[in-house]
Protein backbone atom coordinates (compact mmCIF):
# COMPACT_ATOMS: atom_id res chain seq x y z
CA UNK A 1 0.00 0.00 0.00
CA UNK A 2 1.23 3.55 -1.10
CA UNK A 3 1.94 5.59 1.93
CA UNK A 4 -0.19 8.75 2.36
CA UNK A 5 0.87 11.88 1.29
CA UNK A 6 2.16 14.08 4.08
CA UNK A 7 0.65 17.13 4.51
CA UNK A 8 2.24 20.47 3.68
CA UNK A 9 0.82 23.81 4.68
CA UNK A 10 1.77 27.16 3.59
CA UNK A 11 0.78 30.00 5.75
CA UNK A 12 0.88 33.59 5.63
CA UNK A 13 1.33 36.28 8.08
CA UNK A 14 2.59 39.86 7.56
CA UNK A 15 3.52 39.55 11.28
CA UNK A 16 5.81 37.52 13.11
CA UNK A 17 7.82 38.57 16.34
CA UNK A 18 9.09 41.06 17.39
CA UNK A 19 6.57 42.47 14.34
CA UNK A 20 3.41 42.92 15.41
CA UNK A 21 1.23 41.91 18.68
CA UNK A 22 -1.03 39.16 19.57
CA UNK A 23 -1.42 37.29 15.54
CA UNK A 24 2.46 37.10 15.28
CA UNK A 25 2.82 35.72 18.43
CA UNK A 26 0.10 33.02 18.50
CA UNK A 27 1.99 31.96 14.94
CA UNK A 28 5.03 31.70 16.53
CA UNK A 29 3.76 29.65 18.90
CA UNK A 30 1.67 27.67 16.47
CA UNK A 31 5.03 26.69 14.93
CA UNK A 32 7.01 26.43 17.66
CA UNK A 33 5.03 23.37 18.92
CA UNK A 34 4.38 21.79 15.46
CA UNK A 35 5.19 18.43 15.20
CA UNK A 36 7.37 16.51 12.35
CA UNK A 37 4.18 14.37 12.22
CA UNK A 38 1.62 16.71 11.20
CA UNK A 39 3.57 17.90 7.97
CA UNK A 40 5.54 20.57 6.49
CA UNK A 41 4.85 24.38 7.10
CA UNK A 42 6.50 26.90 5.59
CA UNK A 43 5.30 30.73 6.67
CA UNK A 44 5.54 33.76 4.44
CA UNK A 45 6.07 36.63 6.54
CA UNK A 46 7.78 40.27 6.61
CA UNK A 47 11.28 41.04 7.92
CA UNK A 48 12.70 43.52 10.14
CA UNK A 49 15.38 44.82 7.25
CA UNK A 50 15.53 45.30 3.53
CA UNK A 51 16.79 41.61 3.23
CA UNK A 52 15.34 38.45 2.09
CA UNK A 53 15.71 35.26 4.18
CA UNK A 54 14.69 32.30 5.33
CA UNK A 55 15.35 30.13 8.78
CA UNK A 56 14.55 26.67 9.46
CA UNK A 57 12.76 26.84 12.68
CA UNK A 58 12.71 22.86 12.84
CA UNK A 59 12.99 20.25 10.72
CA UNK A 60 9.11 20.65 10.36
CA UNK A 61 9.30 24.60 9.66
CA UNK A 62 10.74 27.16 7.34
CA UNK A 63 10.07 30.51 7.97
CA UNK A 64 10.06 33.01 4.86
CA UNK A 65 11.10 36.89 5.20
CA UNK A 66 10.22 39.28 2.67
CA UNK A 67 12.27 42.41 2.55
CA UNK A 68 9.46 45.02 3.53
CA UNK A 69 10.94 46.76 6.38
CA UNK A 70 8.20 48.26 8.22
CA UNK A 71 8.57 51.73 9.82
CA UNK A 72 7.30 50.55 13.05
CA UNK A 73 7.02 47.36 14.43
CA UNK A 74 3.72 47.49 16.13
CA UNK A 75 1.25 48.28 13.23
CA UNK A 76 1.86 48.42 9.90
CA UNK A 77 0.36 50.82 6.93
CA UNK A 78 -1.55 50.70 4.57
CA UNK A 79 1.08 50.67 1.71
CA UNK A 80 3.00 48.49 3.75
CA UNK A 81 0.28 46.05 3.83
CA UNK A 82 -0.29 46.46 -0.11
CA UNK A 83 3.27 45.63 -0.17
CA UNK A 84 2.88 42.37 1.59
CA UNK A 85 -0.11 41.08 -0.23
CA UNK A 86 2.03 41.26 -3.58
CA UNK A 87 5.42 40.30 -2.40
CA UNK A 88 3.63 37.51 -1.10
CA UNK A 89 1.71 36.27 -3.80
CA UNK A 90 4.94 36.54 -5.84
CA UNK A 91 7.26 34.40 -2.91
CA UNK A 92 3.84 32.20 -2.82
CA UNK A 93 3.90 31.64 -5.92
CA UNK A 94 7.54 30.09 -6.30
CA UNK A 95 6.95 28.10 -3.46
CA UNK A 96 3.93 26.33 -5.11
CA UNK A 97 6.18 25.64 -8.07
CA UNK A 98 8.49 24.27 -5.97
CA UNK A 99 6.40 22.47 -3.21
CA UNK A 100 3.16 20.28 -3.45
CA UNK A 101 0.92 22.27 -1.01
CA UNK A 102 -1.96 21.28 0.51
CA UNK A 103 -3.46 23.44 2.46
CA UNK A 104 -2.80 27.53 2.86
CA UNK A 105 -3.90 29.34 5.64
CA UNK A 106 -3.69 32.83 6.51
CA UNK A 107 -3.17 34.82 9.63
CA UNK A 108 -5.58 37.82 9.15
CA UNK A 109 -8.19 38.63 6.58
CA UNK A 110 -6.52 41.63 4.98
CA UNK A 111 -3.54 41.40 3.34
CA UNK A 112 -2.65 37.70 3.96
CA UNK A 113 -6.50 36.33 3.58
CA UNK A 114 -6.51 37.94 0.16
CA UNK A 115 -3.40 36.44 -0.79
CA UNK A 116 -4.96 33.31 0.49
CA UNK A 117 -8.10 33.61 -1.96
CA UNK A 118 -5.98 34.71 -5.12
CA UNK A 119 -3.74 31.78 -4.82
CA UNK A 120 -6.16 29.42 -4.29
CA UNK A 121 -8.21 30.20 -7.76
CA UNK A 122 -4.61 30.34 -9.39
CA UNK A 123 -3.72 27.15 -7.81
CA UNK A 124 -7.24 25.26 -6.88
CA UNK A 125 -5.51 24.99 -3.54
CA UNK A 126 -8.20 24.64 -0.47
CA UNK A 127 -7.73 28.23 1.98
CA UNK A 128 -8.47 28.90 5.50
CA UNK A 129 -8.48 32.06 7.34
CA UNK A 130 -8.01 32.67 10.80
CA UNK A 131 -9.43 35.88 12.23
CA UNK A 132 -7.17 38.13 13.99
CA UNK A 133 -9.30 41.23 15.53
CA UNK A 134 -8.44 44.28 13.50
CA UNK A 135 -9.51 42.76 10.57
CA UNK A 136 -13.18 42.65 12.10
CA UNK A 137 -15.84 45.34 11.88
CA UNK A 138 -15.88 47.74 15.28
CA UNK A 139 -12.57 46.20 16.81
CA UNK A 140 -10.05 48.92 16.13
CA UNK A 141 -10.59 52.39 15.29
CA UNK A 142 -6.75 52.26 13.66
CA UNK A 143 -7.82 50.38 10.60
CA UNK A 144 -12.30 50.98 10.70
CA UNK A 145 -12.01 53.13 7.63
CA UNK A 146 -9.82 50.29 5.98
CA UNK A 147 -12.00 47.28 7.00
CA UNK A 148 -15.28 49.28 6.22
CA UNK A 149 -14.10 49.98 2.55
CA UNK A 150 -13.10 46.76 2.45
CA UNK A 151 -16.53 45.05 3.43
CA UNK A 152 -17.10 43.40 -0.10
CA UNK A 153 -13.39 41.69 -0.47
CA UNK A 154 -13.76 40.40 2.99
CA UNK A 155 -16.82 39.02 2.30
CA UNK A 156 -15.60 36.61 -0.66
CA UNK A 157 -12.66 35.71 1.77
CA UNK A 158 -14.65 34.93 4.46
CA UNK A 159 -17.20 32.75 2.34
CA UNK A 160 -15.12 31.20 -0.29
CA UNK A 161 -12.32 30.19 2.26
CA UNK A 162 -12.89 26.27 3.48
CA UNK A 163 -13.09 27.75 6.86
CA UNK A 164 -12.99 30.40 8.92
CA UNK A 165 -11.36 30.30 12.05
CA UNK A 166 -12.10 32.63 15.13
CA UNK A 167 -11.09 33.19 18.61
CA UNK A 168 -14.37 34.11 20.26
CA UNK A 169 -18.33 34.69 19.91
CA UNK A 170 -17.51 38.53 19.14
CA UNK A 171 -15.13 37.30 16.13
CA UNK A 172 -18.32 34.82 15.39
CA UNK A 173 -20.50 37.70 15.38
CA UNK A 174 -19.09 39.99 13.13
CA UNK A 175 -17.78 38.08 10.73
CA UNK A 176 -21.33 36.73 10.21
CA UNK A 177 -22.68 40.19 9.82
CA UNK A 178 -20.35 40.68 6.60
CA UNK A 179 -20.59 37.32 5.40
CA UNK A 180 -23.45 35.16 6.85
CA UNK A 181 -22.38 31.99 4.91
CA UNK A 182 -18.95 32.14 6.24
CA UNK A 183 -17.94 28.37 7.50
CA UNK A 184 -16.88 29.48 11.27
CA UNK A 185 -15.10 27.29 13.39
CA UNK A 186 -13.67 28.41 17.21
CA UNK A 187 -10.25 27.71 18.08
CA UNK A 188 -8.95 30.00 21.49
CA UNK A 189 -5.40 30.83 21.89
CA UNK A 190 -3.37 28.53 24.31
CA UNK A 191 -1.06 28.85 27.35
CA UNK A 192 2.48 27.93 27.78
CA UNK A 193 2.25 24.89 30.22
CA UNK A 194 5.22 25.73 31.72
CA UNK A 195 3.33 28.58 33.61
CA UNK A 196 1.37 26.32 35.04
CA UNK A 197 4.09 25.21 36.72
CA UNK A 198 6.05 28.18 37.94
CA UNK A 199 5.91 28.37 41.65
CA UNK A 200 4.59 32.15 42.88
CA UNK A 201 6.79 34.49 44.44
CA UNK A 202 5.51 37.07 46.86
CA UNK A 203 8.29 39.50 48.49
CA UNK A 204 6.75 41.60 51.97
CA UNK A 205 9.49 43.56 51.68
CA UNK A 206 9.44 45.01 47.86
CA UNK A 207 6.90 47.48 46.48
CA UNK A 208 3.84 45.61 45.59
CA UNK A 209 4.51 45.20 42.01
CA UNK A 210 1.68 45.85 38.87
CA UNK A 211 2.67 44.21 35.57
CA UNK A 212 0.70 45.31 32.29
CA UNK A 213 2.17 43.50 29.50
CA UNK A 214 0.98 45.17 25.86
CA UNK A 215 1.49 47.06 22.74
CA UNK A 216 1.69 50.60 23.87
CA UNK A 217 -1.25 51.98 21.47
CA UNK A 218 -4.65 53.99 22.68
CA UNK A 219 -6.95 51.36 22.34
CA UNK A 220 -4.74 49.50 25.34
CA UNK A 221 -5.52 52.68 27.70
CA UNK A 222 -2.67 52.05 29.85
CA UNK A 223 -3.46 55.68 30.93
CA UNK A 224 -6.07 54.93 33.02
CA UNK A 225 -3.41 52.55 34.68
CA UNK A 226 -1.05 55.19 35.58
CA UNK A 227 -3.80 57.50 37.01
CA UNK A 228 -5.15 55.07 39.07
CA UNK A 229 -1.60 53.71 40.34
CA UNK A 230 -0.50 57.30 41.08
CA UNK A 231 -4.29 57.89 42.90
CA UNK A 232 -2.71 55.19 45.50
CA UNK A 233 0.75 55.95 45.53
CA UNK A 234 -0.76 60.06 46.54
CA UNK A 235 -2.75 58.09 49.46
CA UNK A 236 1.22 56.44 50.81
CA UNK A 237 0.94 53.14 49.17
CA UNK A 238 4.42 51.61 47.83
CA UNK A 239 3.88 50.41 43.97
CA UNK A 240 5.79 49.57 41.47
CA UNK A 241 4.29 49.50 38.16
CA UNK A 242 5.78 47.57 35.44
CA UNK A 243 4.74 48.38 31.63
CA UNK A 244 5.76 46.06 29.16
CA UNK A 245 5.85 46.92 25.30
CA UNK A 246 6.28 49.64 23.02
CA UNK A 247 4.47 51.22 20.62
CA UNK A 248 3.03 54.91 19.82
CA UNK A 249 2.02 56.06 23.08
CA UNK A 250 5.05 55.64 25.06
CA UNK A 251 6.50 59.30 25.25
CA UNK A 252 2.82 60.47 26.40
CA UNK A 253 2.92 57.66 28.85
CA UNK A 254 6.63 58.66 29.97
CA UNK A 255 5.31 62.41 30.28
CA UNK A 256 1.96 61.55 32.14
CA UNK A 257 4.36 59.92 34.85
CA UNK A 258 6.38 62.51 34.81
CA UNK A 259 3.66 65.19 35.27
CA UNK A 260 2.09 63.08 38.10
CA UNK A 261 5.26 62.79 39.37
CA UNK A 262 5.81 59.16 39.35
CA UNK A 263 8.57 58.49 36.83
CA UNK A 264 10.56 56.53 39.63
CA UNK A 265 7.19 54.15 40.42
CA UNK A 266 6.64 53.19 36.90
CA UNK A 267 8.95 51.25 35.27
CA UNK A 268 8.80 51.36 30.81
CA UNK A 269 10.27 47.78 29.74
CA UNK A 270 9.93 48.14 26.52
CA UNK A 271 9.32 45.16 24.15
CA UNK A 272 10.92 41.69 26.04
CA UNK A 273 11.18 37.94 24.90
CA UNK A 274 8.54 35.36 26.26
CA UNK A 275 11.53 34.23 28.32
CA UNK A 276 11.67 37.40 30.61
CA UNK A 277 8.19 37.81 29.87
CA UNK A 278 7.53 34.61 32.36
CA UNK A 279 9.77 35.97 35.08
CA UNK A 280 8.37 38.73 35.06
CA UNK A 281 4.84 37.14 35.76
CA UNK A 282 6.36 34.91 38.14
CA UNK A 283 7.77 37.70 40.26
CA UNK A 284 4.31 39.95 39.81
CA UNK A 285 1.96 40.61 42.49
CA UNK A 286 -1.05 41.25 39.76
CA UNK A 287 -1.63 42.06 36.10
CA UNK A 288 -3.43 44.46 35.00
CA UNK A 289 -4.83 45.14 31.17
CA UNK A 290 -7.48 48.11 30.98
CA UNK A 291 -8.07 47.66 27.41
CA UNK A 292 -10.89 48.66 25.61
CA UNK A 293 -10.99 46.13 23.50
CA UNK A 294 -9.60 42.61 23.01
CA UNK A 295 -10.40 39.22 21.39
CA UNK A 296 -8.74 36.75 23.59
CA UNK A 297 -5.54 38.62 24.87
CA UNK A 298 -2.13 35.92 24.83
CA UNK A 299 -1.03 38.43 27.65
CA UNK A 300 -4.20 38.23 29.64
CA UNK A 301 -3.87 34.28 29.27
CA UNK A 302 -0.62 34.26 29.86
CA UNK A 303 -0.85 35.94 33.71
CA UNK A 304 -3.62 33.63 34.62
CA UNK A 305 -1.59 30.59 33.74
CA UNK A 306 1.19 32.13 35.98
CA UNK A 307 -1.53 32.79 38.86
CA UNK A 308 -1.27 35.92 39.13
CA UNK A 309 -4.10 37.76 40.09
CA UNK A 310 -5.63 39.75 37.14
CA UNK A 311 -7.46 42.97 36.55
CA UNK A 312 -9.30 43.36 32.91
CA UNK A 313 -12.20 45.32 31.55
CA UNK A 314 -15.53 44.29 31.15
CA UNK A 315 -15.03 44.51 27.14
CA UNK A 316 -12.24 41.85 26.83
CA UNK A 317 -13.64 39.08 24.92
CA UNK A 318 -13.06 35.64 26.38
CA UNK A 319 -16.12 33.71 25.94
CA UNK A 320 -16.87 33.41 30.11
CA UNK A 321 -13.82 32.28 30.61
CA UNK A 322 -12.87 35.76 32.69
CA UNK A 323 -15.41 35.34 35.98
CA UNK A 324 -15.72 38.54 38.09
CA UNK A 325 -14.46 37.72 41.69
CA UNK A 326 -13.55 34.23 40.85
CA UNK A 327 -10.21 34.01 38.38
CA UNK A 328 -10.27 37.95 37.60
CA UNK A 329 -12.00 41.27 38.51
CA UNK A 330 -13.58 43.22 35.93
CA UNK A 331 -14.52 46.55 35.41
CA UNK A 332 -15.90 48.85 32.72
CA UNK A 333 -13.43 50.46 30.48
CA UNK A 334 -12.12 54.05 31.43
CA UNK A 335 -13.84 53.91 35.16
CA UNK A 336 -10.62 54.96 36.84
CA UNK A 337 -12.07 55.12 40.47
CA UNK A 338 -13.38 51.27 40.31
CA UNK A 339 -9.72 49.89 38.94
CA UNK A 340 -8.46 51.99 41.91
CA UNK A 341 -10.40 49.81 43.96
CA UNK A 342 -9.99 46.61 42.73
CA UNK A 343 -6.17 47.35 43.00
CA UNK A 344 -6.75 48.44 47.01
CA UNK A 345 -8.94 44.94 47.00
CA UNK A 346 -6.04 42.69 45.93
CA UNK A 347 -3.15 44.82 47.70
CA UNK A 348 -4.50 44.74 51.04
CA UNK A 349 -6.15 41.24 50.68
CA UNK A 350 -3.33 38.38 50.11
CA UNK A 351 -5.59 35.30 50.66
CA UNK A 352 -7.61 36.94 48.01
CA UNK A 353 -4.64 37.47 45.71
CA UNK A 354 -3.78 33.97 46.14
CA UNK A 355 -7.38 32.66 45.93
CA UNK A 356 -7.62 34.25 42.94
CA UNK A 357 -4.47 33.34 41.71
CA UNK A 358 -5.29 29.66 42.09
CA UNK A 359 -8.40 29.68 40.34
CA UNK A 360 -6.89 31.83 37.28
CA UNK A 361 -4.37 29.01 36.72
CA UNK A 362 -7.09 26.41 36.79
CA UNK A 363 -9.34 28.05 34.28
CA UNK A 364 -6.65 28.10 31.53
CA UNK A 365 -5.35 24.48 32.28
CA UNK A 366 -7.01 22.62 29.32
CA UNK A 367 -5.72 25.55 26.63
CA UNK A 368 -1.97 24.84 26.29
CA UNK A 369 -0.53 25.32 22.73
CA UNK A 370 -0.19 21.34 22.06
CA UNK A 371 -4.39 21.04 22.64
CA UNK A 372 -4.32 24.10 20.51
CA UNK A 373 -2.43 23.07 17.86
CA UNK A 374 -4.15 19.25 17.54
CA UNK A 375 -6.81 21.57 16.60
CA UNK A 376 -5.31 23.26 13.96
CA UNK A 377 -3.71 20.59 12.53
CA UNK A 378 -7.08 18.93 12.47
CA UNK A 379 -8.56 21.32 10.38
CA UNK A 380 -6.05 22.22 7.78
CA UNK A 381 -4.82 17.96 7.01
Amino acid sequence: MTAPHQPRILMLNNEYPPIGGGTGTVTQQILLHWKEEYGQVDLITCSLSNESREIQLSNSVKIHFLPIKRANIHHASNLELISFFFRSYFKARTLLKENQFTHILAWCSLPAGATALLLSKLFRIPYSVRVSGPDVPGFEDRYETIVQTCKPLLKRIWTTSERVVVKSQFEVAAVLSVAPKAKIVVVPNGVNPQLLEIPRIYDSDRAFTILCVGRLIPRKRQGDLIYAVNSLIKEGRDIKLTLVGDGDCLMSLQKLAHQLGISTNVEFAGYQPRTNIQKLLQNGDLFVLPSEREAMSIAILEALAAGMPVIATEECDFDGLLIHGENCLLFHTGDRTVLQNQIEMILENRSLRESIGKAARESVRPLSWATIVEKIVGLLT
